[in-house]
């Protein structure tokens, strides 16, 4: 397997409209759901907005810690450790982070993203940025770096994962696909709410790139394996 991303995920409630199979507090890579933190509205030259107020000040931090969380994210992106999708491109900076800015938040945890060794091209291909636009995804900067995973992970299960070249990210929560696994894959989930296995995510990836007029959501879906990183691995 080969990492694609470290994302820190807050958690989100179940809604009525998402699939059984989904868990009562869902941590799955996809702002379509859940909050991906640093979200690409702390960047200082992002634009005021009420959704830049909203998601800066449920960051639980006063003015002058805001400034030098926002200063923190310019740097990572500068550096190229972390894109607007939300994505870090590496462990220890998304670790550091972590540590730095959600101690004593539970609901928020980080998790390694990681792909099949053969799908490696295709990512990078489906992720490559248009010519007009030179800023990378975190995605594909983790892509580029073709690290092997972080040791020390815990393996929770498989997803499918829908990528763009210009950052959005869907996963099967998000879309009304998993009643389509189970009747034609006779997909089943585990205690997270992911595939068990990744023959059965690969299998739900080409399902939806292939679906009736077009892929779902636009998108280019491949199987991922997301790992969860405990607090004692973190450092």
């Amino acid at each position: 397997m080969i990492v694609v991303g470290y994302v820190l995920i807050e958690g989100h409630s179940r809604t009525e409209w998402m699939h059984s199979s989904v868990p009562e507090t869902v941590y799955t890579p996809t702002e379509c759901v859940c909050t991906l933190h640093p979200s690409n509205l702390a960047l200082t030259w992002m634009e005021d907005s009420q959704t830049k107020t909203v998601y800066m000040e449920g960051l639980r931090l006063d003015q002058e810690e805001r400034q030098k969380f926002q200063a923190e994210v310019d740097k990572l992106c500068n550096d190229s450790l972390w894109g607007t999708d939300g994505v870090f491109s590496e462990y220890m900076p998304a670790a550091n982070f972590l540590n730095r800015w959600f101690q004593g938040r539970p609901d928020v945890g980080l998790y390694e993203l990681s792909i099949p060794d053969d799908l490696l091209p295709s990512f990078l291909d489906a992720t490559a940025p248009p010519a007009s636009n030179t800023l990378l995804t975190g995605k594909h900067l983790a892509a580029q770096k073709a690290a092997l995973p972080f040791p020390g992970t815990k393996a929770l299960g498989f997803e499918v994962w829908g990528v763009q070249p210009w950052g959005d990210m869907h996963t099967s929560v998000c879309y009304d696909v998993r009643d389509g696994f189970v009747r034609d894959l006779g997909a089943t989930f585990n205690r997270w709410g992911l595939l068990p296995t990744l023959e059965l995510a690969r299998e739900a990836a080409i399902m939806n790139n292939d679906a009736e007029g077009g892929s779902v959501g636009d998108s280019y879906w491949f199987p991922i394996q997301i790992a969860e990183i405990s607090v004692e691995a973190k450092i």
